[in-house]
């Protein structure tokens, strides 16, 4: 089981339509938290997301919950001890950032 977890920017004032949603990537259980790369976003490691985050304001669970962006810092942080997702996988689109955080290069959910 687990969560998937987007950031948010460019909601509209009036309407809340949302211009731009990515997704940051996914909480499961027993598992470290896997980022989702976005290459052409130069998403491709913990600070970058951390960044591109605390400029969006705005993080969401697939279940419109919202998070500070302490708050999923947290949860990041807290699941680093659990399974590696680069060793449990053969998958070369697995990797670890510098910082040792779990990064997918391709659409997941």
């Amino acid at each position: 089981m687990g969560t998937n977890y987007y950031a948010i920017r460019d909601v509209c004032p009036t309407c809340k339509h949302v211009a731009t949603r990515l997704h940051v990537g996914k909480s499961s259980v027993g598992w470290k938290f896997c980022f989702h790369a976005i290459d052409y976003l130069e998403l491709k490691s913990y600070r970058q997301w951390m960044d591109y985050i605390s400029e969006c304001g705005a993080i969401f669970d697939e279940y419109d919950r919202e998070l500070t962006l302490d708050e999923f810092k947290e949860l990041v942080e807290s699941k680093q001890c659990d399974l590696d997702n680069t060793k449990a996988y053969v998958d070369t689109r697995y990797y670890n950032d510098q910082e040792g955080y779990n990064f997918l290069d391709c659409e997941f959910s």
